[in-house]
């Protein structure tokens, strides 16, 4: 339970960034009570709080409005984008290359299981469709359309490309996707049964940094939390890494805190964390 506590410190000039899926909310995808009570507290004593996530714009939207993080512009894509919901307008987007099509249909013809997602900025494309593609799209609240082959899928706009297959098969994917020359892209694995592929530019601490420096913030006073290795490149970002209970041993190891299970109210702790340093300094 995250209490506030009597004389709270000013937070104004401090930015925190906090993963969805298993960080903001619980494994059934909803927010604790004690995130959302905290989130309040932090921006109403100043404090400036965002969203980072894989999700497109549109998909974030819902989560973004409930925490109140208006006006902060939000990290989306895993970082291949800056998105401004109170001007309705991306002010940060690294697409993947027009040779992303040639890359994803090399994978596809290696690993011919693997269920496939693409996404734009207004549309997700599913292609070969069995277990996950079309209800994780469904879950992104995004129009999409379903194609039996990636060669289907319009080749512009590309922000992300994910992979779904269950562990062994993704392992031997990833291995495959990393082996592969002068891509130019970059492989990563944000959960146990998807890999995605990103341009080089796109991670979560490198947006991060810059809509720090948009907004005019110290690198003393920033931190982000998280669950997954997608949410590994915070660590040289930010001044406090934080990552839920339930992440990886490895991760837990780096983090410069780690808060409580996600079901019980990992950002609320992390906030807690933060606003005791605070007080303290």
């Amino acid at each position: 339970m995250v209490i506030r506590m009597k004389n709270a410190p000013d937070m104004s000039g401090w930015l925190v960034a906090s993963d969805i899926d298993g960080t903001l909310n619980g494994k059934l995808r909803y927010m604790p009570s004690e995130n959302e009570k905290a989130i309040k507290d932090f921006t109403r004593r100043g404090g400036l709080f965002t969203l980072a996530s894989g999700r497109p714009p549109e998909s974030m939207r819902r989560h973004y409005m409930k925490v109140s993080a208006y006006p902060t512009p939000a990290i989306f894509l895993n970082g291949a984008g800056i998105y401004d919901y109170r001007s309705e307008k991306v002010l940060h987007f690294s697409p993947l290359d027009k040779n992303a099509k040639e890359i994803a249909q090399d994978i596809a013809s290696h690993f011919k299981t693997a269920e496939i997602i693409v996404n734009t900025l207004e549309r997700t494309y599913v292609v070969r469709p069995v277990v996950f593609g079309v209800g994780m799209a469904l879950s992104d609240k995004m129009p999409f359309t379903v194609y039996r082959s990636i060669s289907e899928v319009p080749a512009e706009g590309w922000g992300k490309v994910v992979f779904f297959a269950a562990p062994p098969v993704l392992r031997e994917l990833n291995e495959y996707a990393c082996s592969l020359q002068n891509t130019g892209c970059r492989f990563v694995i944000p959960s146990p049964v998807t890999c995605e592929m990103l341009t080089q530019e796109a991670e979560k601490g490198r947006a991060f940094v810059i809509l720090r420096d948009m907004l005019g913030i110290s690198p003393e006073k920033t931190g982000a939390i998280g669950d997954y290795y997608n949410d590994m490149s915070f660590k040289e970002a930010v001044k406090y890494f934080a990552v839920c209970a339930q992440a990886p041993a490895d991760l837990r190891a780096q983090a410069d805190y780690v808060a409580c299970h996600c079901n019980r109210g990992a950002v609320g702790d992390f906030l807690k964390y933060l606003s005791q340093y605070s007080e303290n300094s």
